[in-house]
């Protein structure tokens, strides 16, 4: 097989405006245009924001017959492969997924099980995070494309997987933190999950100082550099990629977030305080009826009953009763 002219073009879904791209590592990876980056060898295949591609990486021998031959329901669109025998081969979706914070958290679970599915379907790399892949246009590589493949959906690819017995369980995720072992995408989205959440409950600090904005920014980017450091990654993720993550979020959180624009509007303010004050009420009101029940529950024991059975029966914990075993045995005292 040689690179052959194909109904699907590869800059058609390739989306980076400006992407990263490096003919070698040792060199630096930088930002250059879309005509300078498409010359290089080693190109970023999706933006921080959203993810049409999926690459693996794939260092057996038999790489290329793996992932073309008997694989009908499976072919990639584009494999690239490097006189080491590495091999790149990457899935197009016919929709992209948003990994950014103005995305919702089921695509992106559902985007990582159905990429780790497919590193264990053709035995992948589980520290490769696909920022950056082998250009399918770069004459350094050897390609063999699928000319024929439409765009797949992710719920294509994860039907072919399922049936072939690929896809993970629904805790494969937490096992792999567990093992310290978890793979591509998912750790993007660990860093980003857990930056976002950081990021969030700070935002409304900043936001009410002078220059909050860039003193927000310097804060997310210097919390994402820990957190990459420190979350039980096989390998943690290049700097390149911790950067984009970190300003994802927080240009998101100062542009779109209504935790930032708020501080600066009473109204939202008072809303905020009425809708806390609302639940607070609640939570006092249910508080107190739990105690009236655990109450008449000890009264009809005679007493006896332990902290363990007063809490079995209205559905707490013996820490709740233990706080509150003042004012119950109080009420009881008073019927």
């Amino acid at each position: 097989m040689s690179l052959t002219r194909e109904p699907l073009q590869f800059q058609d879904i390739w989306k980076p405006y400006k992407p990263y791209a490096a003919d070698s590592y040792t060199e630096g990876v930088y930002k250059q245009s879309r005509s300078e980056a498409i010359k290089r060898r080693h190109i970023q295949g999706n933006t921080p924001a959203q993810i049409n591609l999926i690459t693996l990486d794939i260092d057996s021998p038999t790489g290329v017959m793996d992932v073309l031959e008997s694989n009908e329901h499976l072919q990639p669109h584009w494999v690239s492969e490097g006189a080491n025998g590495h091999v790149h081969a990457t899935w197009a979706l016919s929709a992209p997924v948003t990994v950014s914070a103005a995305g919702r958290e089921k695509p992106r679970v559902y985007l990582e099980a159905t990429s780790e599915g497919l590193r264990r379907r053709f035995n992948g790399d589980a520290a490769y995070t696909s920022f950056l892949f082998k250009n399918p246009q770069s004459p350094a590589w050897t390609h063999y494309h699928s000319h024929t493949q439409p765009l797949r959906t992710l719920g294509g690819i994860s039907s072919a997987l399922e049936y072939e017995g690929y896809m993970p369980q629904p805790e494969w995720k937490r096992q792999a933190r567990k093992d310290k072992t978890v793979p591509g995408i998912s750790r993007n989205c660990d860093l980003f999950e857990e930056l976002a959440s950081i990021a969030r409950s700070n935002a409304r600090h900043y936001a009410s100082c002078p220059d909050g904005a860039a003193k927000f920014s310097s804060f997310v980017y210097d919390t994402a550099h820990e957190l990459n450091a420190s979350m039980p990654f096989a390998a943690p993720l290049g700097t390149v990629e911790v950067n984009a993550i970190a300003r994802s979020v927080s240009r998101w959180i100062i542009t779109k977030s209504r935790i930032w624009q708020g501080v600066h509007e009473p109204k939202w303010i008072e809303k905020q305080k009425a809708l806390s004050a609302r639940g607070n009420a609640v939570k006092s009101a249910q508080s107190s009826e739990r105690i009236t029940l655990a109450r008449y529950a000890y009264m009809q024991s005679g007493g006896t009953l332990t902290n363990k059975q007063i809490a079995e029966s209205v559905g707490m914990s013996v820490g709740w009763v233990k706080k509150n075993w003042a004012e119950i045995k109080s009420i009881s005292t008073h019927c």
